[in-house]
């Protein structure tokens, strides 16, 4: 089977790249080991927040700035192409201090906020807070609303975002792990996945956590490295919170999801390398934490639980570009928690890459080259 470009990785990413390439008229071809979306992109909780940590790097602000506000055009671009939502909501998110230590850190937080995001943001009082949302009843010490904050379903993005590339001529081969490439010179011209060969003109490498593994067999470093994260689910009859939850501040935080389906809460961070399943000693721990900011959860059944890999840096960048060192091969991974917020503006910058045109924001700090640098220093 052969393609224009073809794609490893089904994921958020490598899903949003195929809808912009299919865009351009581009033969797309995406290659998944498993099912598509259904890795670290199927646990992500969706919410659309911007951060000083990892976003206080310029370029990685100015990408999820770009790629939240892409989301409400997008979803309904893609619901006017395949009539599938995302379940997109303008309904914030809430901060929430547990000690004093937590509401310095915080303040800190919302300072930084305010001169690189949003200025629209809401101090709450303890009292305020527990007037507005009765189902924090734990010990606070008081919290902030951030008004412009957006949440949708993260699977709901990967398969819009398949269905419309399917439409637009995109194919999508599942099961079909690649187990090596085929390389003529600096060009690859083919890849094996799932027993046969797929050629194309390009090749993105989009595999996630799984990105390092894939990319040492051609000698090219490309260090993304595997953090799990662990989900407990609980099942709601009706909405529990407005809004999307974070909690702490000091120390670890942890969060609390509101969505159609049931109350997510999370999450760990793990280094455990390609372990994906869930611990008991982690989902009680997560229990346990959500059931003192909000004691009723005590009385939700629980609906299962989730455990996923998600694809981190050590200098907390993502890694997109051309790999150095090749003529045909271009690497879209690293994007640790913030995939699905920074899936539009990757899709789009991967598009203009390969279509030989400028990506709209410097990226020179996100290049694969970087790690070759740091080689030969050594």
């Amino acid at each position: 089977m052969t393609a224009d470009v073809i794609i490893i990785g089904g994921g958020v990413i490598g899903a949003a790249i195929s809808y912009y390439l299919s865009l351009e008229k581009v033969r797309v071809l995406v290659l998944e080991k498993g099912a598509v979306g259904q890795k670290a992109s199927q646990g992500a909780v969706g919410f659309l927040t911007i951060d000083s940590i990892p976003f206080a790097h310029d370029g990685l602000l100015r990408a999820a700035l770009a790629g939240r506000r892409s989301y409400p055009a997008l979803a309904a671009e893609l619901e006017g192409r395949t009539g599938q939502g995302m379940n997109l909501e303008h309904c914030g998110s809430l901060r929430v201090a547990r000690t004093e230590a937590d509401l310095s850190c915080l303040e800190r937080e919302v300072r930084w906020h305010k001169d690189h995001v949003s200025s629209d943001i809401e101090t709450l009082s303890v009292a305020e807070l527990r007037r507005r949302w009765p189902d924090v009843e734990g010990v606070i010490a008081g919290g902030y609303f951030y008004s412009h904050d957006l949440q949708i379903t993260s699977s709901g993005v990967v398969e819009a975002l398949r269905s419309a590339a399917t439409g637009l001529g995109a194919v999508f081969v599942e099961n079909a792990e690649m187990l090596s490439w085929q390389a003529r010179g600096t060009s690859i011209g083919a890849v094996i996945a799932g027993g046969r060969p797929y050629e194309a003109a390009t090749f993105v490498l989009a595999a996630g956590a799984w990105t390092a593994g894939l990319a040492s067999q051609i000698g090219l470093e490309a260090p993304v490295y595997p953090v799990r994260g662990q989900l407990l689910i609980f099942e709601t009859k009706e909405r529990f919170l407005s809004c999307p939850m974070i909690v702490g501040g000091a120390d670890e935080s942890y969060y609390l999801g509101p969505k159609a389906d049931g109350l997510y809460a999370g999450t760990t961070l793990e280094e455990v390398g390609f372990d994906e399943s869930c611990t008991e000693e982690a989902l009680e721990r997560i229990g346990e934490e959500t059931a003192q900011i909000a004691p009723r959860v005590r009385e939700l059944p629980i609906k299962g639980s989730w455990a996923g890999l998600r694809p981190a840096t050590r200098d907390n960048l993502p890694i997109i570009g051309k790999a150095p060192g090749w003529d045909n091969l271009f690497l879209a991974a690293g994007h640790f928690r913030k995939g699905v917020l920074l899936a539009p503006w990757t899709g789009q910058t991967l598009a203009r890459l390969i279509m030989g045109r400028p990506s709209d924001i410097p990226i020179g700090d996100f290049s694969p080259s970087r790690f070759v640098a740091q080689i030969r220093k050594l």
